[in-house]
């Protein structure tokens, strides 16, 4: 599902044996950078004749934003079982869009909008917001709790492969949000 990176995660995932010999599980390994699974119980139900383990995934360290894609991996005495997680973890301040394009063949300023929002709710100020790496000015202006709208006035002639805009905010988990400028040639 959706995801923030500063959130703990913890999901639980249930291995059964439906064969007719006994199955031990030797180990269980995450493959996922920040996911641990550690088997946290497990039941045996004589009339079924099957053995059931309950693994518990939890997150270990904050996640790094994109999508989460890997896997859990099951040794069983009878052989591996691999456990695909997926996921997407989104930022906690969204910036919309999330990168600003500017023609080449414009040398005047050229103004545009970019939205800053709240991805779960939370509440957040802008702190400040700068042009890095180029020529013009970023105006904020609080549309609403957890809404932010940045007016920059840019002259595209000034970018650099290197220009952002670097926003800081009272988000503890995301204190700096950089949107990328670029020239697209013409």
């Amino acid at each position: 599902g959706v995801l923030y990176p500063d959130r703990f995660v913890s999901q639980t995932i249930t291995a059964t044996n439906l064969l007719d010999e006994e199955v031990m599980l030797e180990s269980v390994k995450s493959m996922i950078r920040g996911v641990e699974a550690n088997v946290v119980g497990g039941i045996v139900d004589p009339a079924l004749e099957q053995r059931n383990w309950t693994i518990r995934l939890s997150s270990s360290e904050p996640l790094a934003v994109g999508k989460l894609n890997g896997q859990i991996v099951l040794n069983f005495s009878s052989g591996t079982v691999n456990v695909p997680v997926i996921g997407t973890v989104k930022p906690i301040i969204q910036v919309v869009p999330e990168q600003i394009q500017f023609s080449s063949r414009s040398s005047k300023s050229i103004e545009r909008l970019v939205m800053l929002r709240s991805g779960d709710g939370r509440q957040f100020e802008v702190l400040s917001a700068k042009l890095e790496s180029g020529e013009g000015s970023v105006e904020t202006k609080k549309l609403a709790e957890g809404r932010w709208q940045l007016k920059l006035t840019v002259a595209p002639d000034s970018l650099s492969l290197n220009s952002v805009v670097q926003v800081e905010t009272s988000c503890k988990s995301q204190s700096k949000v950089m949107v990328p400028l670029s020239v697209r040639a013409e």
